[in-house]
């Protein structure tokens, strides 16, 4: 019988790689609240857990660790990665957040000095600590409704840097009714698909490109997510962007397939590699039982069973214990036993694997088969579940 994932936290990436919180083990933090979320378009998502511990132990997380690298691991191999994103430090109603959502180290304005002029943007203030620390992170503010002249413009993008460059803790809410509880810590884990968005597409070539060729530039941008399994998509775009969020671009890229109508799919897929390629749904990549005593899903190639930490999206999955005498359906997806895996959704109780049929009447009617695992004790105690993969 296998046990659950275990997790481990090292140092933010662009500072060091050396374990963090008693050797880096934090599976003992995570179970059993904690819950991750893989997607076709995404790859490595996000993921989140809380505990309660010492006073000392929660606030040195919530004060030293954003930003920190966060492994999901089993069977040897990594199985989600991303970095601590979002920390929740609660005592008795009295809330703390610190966030990456508004950090910014690389700021411009853009303004316009009467309405007769055409809109101009300053130079970029820069905080070289943050950007080290927390990657470049650019912030483009528009400042509309008032005319301004540049040295003005550069004096409110200096006072934006100022306020933005560094994490602050901000108070979430106050409380003061109900008895003393113990302090917890959320914690918020997104996979580092979401850093791509701290840097900005522009290029203002109008020249055609093959959207692969595209999206190999723009992963280039990155300080964390390097070029992996870039298939090659000669579907022609604009190189020209203005100023957009890289990951933005590169989904609207990956929304337009390719010639033949075929589905690509692009993420970080248990790692900082990025994926871009083209779906194969004419081949089955799991199989499920959903008839047995415990819920079985198998490789569709080996017929091995997969540990529900394993499955990943972005394949077809076939349920081969219902309607078994059914013809198999040509394409694969018209079988009503077939679904394209958009979404996995893994946690103590199982795996949850979402998706929607192919034809666009049954879209709608999107299919959800979950997969549960029995409870055991776990590390310190801590009530888990262990892999219901065994005959």
């Amino acid at each position: 019988m296998n046990e659950l994932a275990s997790m481990n936290l090292f140092q933010p990436r662009l500072v060091g790689s050396a374990p963090v919180e008693y050797g880096g083990d934090i599976t003992w933090a995570c179970w059993p609240s904690y819950k991750r979320t893989t997607r076709a378009l995404g790859g490595d998502f996000q993921a989140s857990f809380q505990f309660s511990a010492d006073d000392g132990i929660l606030e040195r997380w919530f004060n030293h660790y954003l930003a920190c690298h966060f492994e999901e691991s089993f069977g040897g191999g990594v199985t989600f990665s991303g970095l601590i994103w979002t920390m929740r430090l609660a005592y008795n109603g009295f809330v703390l957040v610190r966030s990456l959502d508004n950090v910014y180290n690389s700021v411009q304005v853009r303004y316009q000095s009467s309405s007769a002029s055409s809109p101009a943007t300053t130079t970029a203030g820069v905080d070289g600590g943050s950007g080290a620390h927390f990657g470049t992170r650019q912030l483009l503010e528009v400042l509309s409704g008032v005319y301004v002249p540049e040295e003005t413009a550069e004096v409110y993008r200096d006072n934006l840097l100022s306020r933005l460059a560094w994490p602050k803790a901000n108070k979430d809410a106050l409380n003061l009714a109900g008895d003393r509880q113990p302090g917890t810590l959320q914690v918020e884990v997104r996979g580092y698909i979401h850093t791509l968005n701290g840097k900005l597409y522009s290029e203002k070539t109008t020249s055609e490109a093959a959207a692969s060729g595209v999206i190999a530039a723009i992963i280039e941008m990155s300080d964390f997510v390097t070029a992996g399994q870039i298939e090659e998509n000669e579907l022609t775009i604009s190189e020209e962007g203005d100023d957009r969020p890289a990951w933005d671009v590169i989904q609207k890229i990956v929304a337009l397939g390719s010639a033949g109508g075929s589905r690509w799919l692009a993420g970080c897929f248990q790692g900082q590699a990025f994926s871009y390629k083209r779906v194969d749904v004419d081949a089955i990549l799991y199989e499920q039982e959903l008839k047995t005593k415990r819920q079985l899903t198998y490789d569709g190639l080996t017929n091995n069973l997969v540990p529900f930490a394993s499955i990943q999206p972005g394949g077809v999955l076939f349920v081969r214990d219902i309607m078994p005498g059914l013809p198999g359906a040509d394409p694969l997806l018209d079988d009503p036993r077939a679904i394209f895996v958009e979404e996995v959704e893994y946690s103590a109780a199982g795996a949850s694997l979402k998706g929607s049929p192919a034809t666009e009447a049954n879209k709608a009617a999107a299919l959800a088969i979950a997969m549960r695992q029995r409870p055991k004790k776990g590390p310190r105690g801590i009530g888990l579940a262990a892999q219901a993969i065994m005959p």
